[in-house]
């Protein structure tokens, strides 16, 4: 199993599609760039560390029972985050660090989004 990085010089794509791919593994998107994550097996990205790209955007998807369940996102320097979570408990228990340039939202287009069923997640 292993993790899909792909960099197009515009936006990096991070890619964990297998289950419990990315578990515990801290996924760097790169800088100067939008990033890109997929979490879209079950149990993938569980208790992972996202780090979003300096003044650039990130968008993470969390699209299987339990993934991005208990994980990090640290966007508190990107310019935009969105996060969508489909699934059973997809980003339950997530810490989710926002913009510090903006407001955060739940089910709004803001400079933090956050998309997400049947989950309890916190925000700082």
């Amino acid at each position: 199993m292993s993790l899909s990085c792909i960099n197009n010089g515009t936006v990096t794509w991070i890619t964990c599609n297998e289950t419990n791919q990315c578990f515990g593994d801290v996924l760097q998107c790169l800088s100067k760039q939008d990033c890109f994550v997929e979490c879209s097996a079950a149990t993938s990205c569980v208790s992972a560390v996202i780090n979003c790209p300096v003044n650039h955007q990130c968008t993470i998807q969390c699209a299987d029972e339990y993934s991005c369940y208990e994980a990090a996102i640290n966007a508190s320097s990107s310019t935009d985050l969105q996060v969508t979570g489909n699934g059973t408990y997809a980003l339950d228990r997530a810490t989710i660090y926002c913009p510090n340039d903006g407001p955060y939202s739940f089910n709004h287009a803001q400079s933090c989004s956050v998309e997400a069923t049947r989950s309890q997640f916190s925000f700082t």
